[in-house]
C-alpha cells in the first residue's frame, strides 16, 4: 500500500479496511475501459488493465474533483478510480466511483450510494462505492495518473 492519505469520506468510520491507496500525484485524464464487443468485465480485469494503462488514480482524486468544476463531457459517464480499494466488512471488494445521481436512485444502483456534497441536490455529482463482483457502473471511464 502507498503512504497513507486522509480521505474525507472515510471507509474505515464504517468498519471497512482500505486495502490499497492511490499516490496522488499526477494529472488526472479518463480512459475507456472496455474492448470492442465487451459491455462487461470483471472487477479484477478492469484492475488489471488501468494498471496497463498507467498509474490508477483512487478516492483521494474523486475527493478533488469535487472541489472543482468537473468537465460538462463527463456527465454521461460514471467515473471508476480503481486505485483505491476498500474491504467491505461483509468481505467483498469496493473502488470509489463519482456520478451523476438522484438520491431516491442511490441504493438501487451498484454500491453504495454516499452523497459528498454539502447541500446535495437531485442530479448532483456523488461519490458511489462500487462493489467489484458485481457489474459496474456502465457506461464509464478509468481515471488514470499521467504518466
Amino acid at each position: 500500500m502507498s503512504k497513507r492519505i486522509s480521505f474525507k469520506y472515510n471507509k474505515e468510520d464504517d468498519g471497512w479496511k482500505l486495502i490499497e491507496s492511490a499516490n496522488p500525484k499526477g494529472r488526472l485524464v479518463f480512459k475507456e475501459y472496455l474492448r470492442k464487443k465487451e459491455s462487461y468485465i470483471k472487477g479484477d480485469e478492469l484492475i488489471r488493465r488501468v494498471k496497463a494503462m498507467g498509474h490508477p488514480a483512487g478516492q483521494y482524486h474523486a475527493e478533488q474533483m469535487l472541489n472543482q468544476s468537473i468537465p460538462e463531457k463527463l456527465r454521461e459517464f460514471a467515473l471508476l478510480f480503481t486505485g483505491t480499494i476498500w474491504a467491505h466488512p461483509d468481505g467483498y471488494q469496493c473502488i470509489p466511483a463519482l456520478r451523476i445521481g438522484k438520491l431516491f436512485d442511490i441504493e438501487h444502483l451498484a454500491g453504495f450510494g454516499v452523497p459528498v456534497i454539502e447541500g446535495f441536490h437531485n442530479y448532483g455529482w456523488i461519490i458511489d462505492f462500487v462493489r467489484l463482483d458485481k457489474g459496474l457502473l456502465n457506461p464509464a471511464l478509468v481515471a488514470v495518473i499521467e504518466k
